[in-house]
């Protein structure tokens, strides 16, 4: 009787595995190339989007400046005007309106300008020249106000004769109270002298939100311009709700250094000019409205 052998047989599998690994490079090849030039592009335009930041800041800061001297140069020449200087030396009727029409031409050319005044020594207002929505308004004589209690003022009376003084942002008061809706304001102002002798003080009331429109205008929506103090409250922001919470308690938890406490610690270095963490770009300078 024959022997039945069962005979077990196997293919050499090296040439299989050779075969899968080939195939499997041959398959990465294209995906880690496509991979690589996406990262590239992707860091390319990171790179150009913090290029854009920095150059945005710059410009933002450069119209600062711009309207800042503009603002200075205005104010000077009105407090050295002789419409000023015949109304503080008569305060008639006619000399008033003068007075009056040249501020409201002014407060017309700089939509920033929400009000222009002149206040005397003992901090009542002499003359005043609203802009409300663009729309110029005198205040009459009987509604002028004593502002000699309010911190602006007492800041004004250390200023030296021809000084420009900047008042930091707060809230506009009228008759004591807060102006609703709220109106975040910035003030500057120089002594106005006659032979040497102090008269009182000319005085811009600035609209922090026109300010901001003026110089976010040709921002790209990418970005988004704020304003923070030393301590890290809002002073200007495109959310108006996030603004002066170092004012207004129930906004106090809209600060910096609560929200992102690594970009402030970067903030505070003065060598430091920009942050980045996994989501954004921080491109940001100190700048001092003293």
């Amino acid at each position: 009787m024959k022997k039945l052998v069962i005979y077990i047989g196997y293919m050499n599998l090296k040439p299989i595995k050779y075969f899968v690994v080939t195939f499997l490079l041959i398959g990465a090849t294209p995906i880690f190339y496509f991979w690589t030039l996406y990262q590239t592009e992707l860091n390319a335009i990171q790179s150009l989007r913090e290029t854009e930041a920095k150059h945005q800041l710059n410009y933002s800061q450069n119209a600062i400046n711009e309207i800042s001297s503009e603002l200075s140069t205005s104010l000077r020449l009105l407090s050295d005007s002789r419409a000023l200087l015949q109304f503080i030396q008569s305060p008639s009727l006619k000399n008033r309106a003068l007075l009056e029409s040249l501020w409201a031409l002014t407060a017309t050319n700089y939509s920033y300008i929400s009000q222009v005044r002149f206040i005397d020594t003992d901090g009542m207002e002499q003359s005043r020249v609203d802009d409300i929505n663009g729309e110029i308004k005198v205040t009459p004589i009987y509604q002028l106000q004593d502002k000699s209690q309010r911190n602006y003022f007492l800041y004004a009376q250390t200023l030296k004769a021809e000084e420009v003084g900047t008042f930091g942002i707060d809230l506009e008061v009228e008759n004591g109270k807060v102006v609703i809706p709220l109106q975040p304001t910035l003030r500057i102002f120089t002594p106005v002298e006659v032979a040497d002798e102090r008269k009182g003080y000319l005085v811009f009331n600035l609209d922090v939100y026109e300010i901001i429109e003026e110089i976010d205008y040709s921002i790209d929506s990418h970005y988004n311009l704020e304003f923070v103090d030393l301590e890290g409250y809002y002073l200007a922001s495109k959310n108006k709700e996030k603004m002066l919470g170092n004012l207004i308690e129930e906004r106090d938890s809209f600060n910096l250094l609560i929200e992102n406490p690594n970009l402030w610690r970067a903030m505070e270095d003065r060598n430091i000019h920009n942050f980045k963490d996994k989501k954004h770009f921080y491109a940001f300078n100190k700048y001092s409205i003293r």
